[in-house]
């Protein structure tokens, strides 16, 4: 992701009910230096897809802040393309990526479980507008750990 792919990001976060972030909040986002993200674009340089995270280096791990995929793409692979892609960049940084997702959302949580993420917590209240429990999921990537 770069500074001109935002505004594309900032309206597929709005279709796609993610974790709402700022213009502003990108662009900090993108100056940071354990940051990661990825587009997803389709063969007409149109995005289809983006993710977010961060590496945490203090304990080899990566969270997962947003990933979303438009609505008429769904279910074509892209955000298993999009995980693949962290999965490959954090490998040598981290052994496990960890996630929140909202409770009711059981296509995400679906979607999350068929790539391997196990569900491991709840964070009640975590979300707002509307308030709802959050579902912690980690996915395990380097074994032995």
């Amino acid at each position: 992701m770069i500074a001109s792919d935002i505004d594309e990001v900032i309206r597929l976060q709005a279709e796609s009910n993610v974790s709402d972030w700022s213009r502003a909040g990108y662009e900090e986002f993108l100056d940071v230096g354990d940051s990661i993200a990825e587009i997803g674009f389709g063969e007409n340089g149109e995005i289809l897809g983006f993710v977010s995270a961060r590496i945490i280096t203090s304990d080899r791990s990566c969270e997962i802040f947003n990933i979303a995929v438009k609505l008429n793409q769904r279910r074509l692979s892209i955000g298993s393309e999009l995980l693949d892609r962290i999965v490959s960049r954090v490998r040598s940084q981290a052994d496990v990526i960890h996630l929140e997702v909202r409770e009711s959302n059981q296509p995400a949580r679906n979607f999350y479980r068929n790539y391997g993420f196990e569900e491991v917590g709840k964070r009640v209240n975590y979300y707002s507008n509307p308030k709802e429990d959050a579902i912690l999921m980690s996915l395990q990537i380097n074994r032995g750990v």
